[in-house]
């Protein structure tokens, strides 16, 4: 009897997700959802690379996305928790093919033991749409840099007087 291993087990459900991230990184771009950041890191978030970042005047945005979700909701909710730690107003959005996972988690996030996201949406549903037209309608940008240190003055060897 065949048996598929787990290797190629693990190849199907990378490439399921990688699929995912494609077509809804392409219904942004077709919508006109731009700039948005892909595998991105945020300055003073360490250890997090987020699937999508898109970014407003007033906070960032994050589109964590998982085909089917078990217990990889709580790794996007750690990544929330740490986006909201440095940017306060961040929304955090878990998207899913999974409508029970997806019930369960929005359940979890009304309870408060999902604190960093703020919903999780079911791509397959109506609610995608509106979150899609809710997203089309945010003044998107380009993050700008980030100064690590900001003084009035700077001391350096160069400017004490030669001996």
């Amino acid at each position: 009897m065949y048996k598929q291993s787990d290797y190629g087990q693990r190849t199907s459900n990378s490439l399921n997700g990688n699929m995912f991230e494609v077509i809804v990184n392409s219904l942004l771009v077709r919508e006109g959802i731009m700039p948005f950041y892909l595998q991105a890191k945020v300055a003073f978030v360490p250890n997090v690379e987020f699937d999508n970042i898109l970014y407003t005047p007033k906070a960032p945005i994050s589109l964590s996305l998982k085909t089917s979700l078990r217990e990889r909701y709580k790794q996007a909710d750690l990544e929330a928790i740490a986006l909201k730690y440095v940017h306060r107003n961040a929304e955090c959005y878990l998207l899913t093919l999974s409508q029970e996972e997806c019930n369960i988690v929005n359940k979890k996030i009304a309870h408060g033991e999902a604190i960093g996201l703020t919903k999780a949406i079911l791509c397959t549903s109506p609610e995608f749409d509106t979150f899609i037209e809710e997203l089309r309608n945010k003044q998107l940008e380009l993050a700008g840099n980030v100064n690590i240190i900001e003084s009035s003055q700077i001391i350096t060897k160069d400017l004490l007087p030669n001996e």
